[in-house]
């Protein structure tokens, strides 16, 4: 019975790092199409994910490091960590920009930024 919940365990901590590794590689694709779209301020969104999502590894060695001077050592703490260190984040930074295109009460406002610029371009 330990065995199978260790597995469980360690098969919980590969899912969040695939998953997180697939999420970073998929922010910065948007990333980039966006600011090759010249759609600046959506390309500094995605970009703001995927950095948060790359800082995943030194918010999980202050968690490790938090834990370990706090005498934590229960089995549950690993796989709780292993997601934490990026959900935890991305769920703050996406409930930030939620509360700020709230307070500002427009979609208009917000998507102005997000036209493609006609720079260098002439219409005729």
């Amino acid at each position: 019975m330990l065995t199978a919940a260790a597995d469980l365990f360690v098969t919980n901590r590969l899912a969040s790092f695939a998953l997180l590794a697939i999420l970073t590689g998929a922010c910065a694709a948007l990333g980039w199409r966006a600011a090759m779209q010249r759609r600046f301020a959506v390309h500094r969104r995605w970009m703001s994910r995927c950095y948060l999502l790359l800082c995943s590894a030194v918010v999980l060695r202050l968690m490790g490091g938090l834990a370990t001077v706090s005498g934590v050592s229960a089995p549950w703490f690993d796989p709780l960590a292993s997601w934490g260190c990026w959900v935890l984040p991305l769920a703050t930074y996406e409930l930030s920009l939620w509360a700020n295109r709230r307070k500002s009460g427009s979609v208009v406002a917000r998507n102005r930024d997000e036209r493609p610029a006609l720079v260098g371009r002439q219409l005729g």
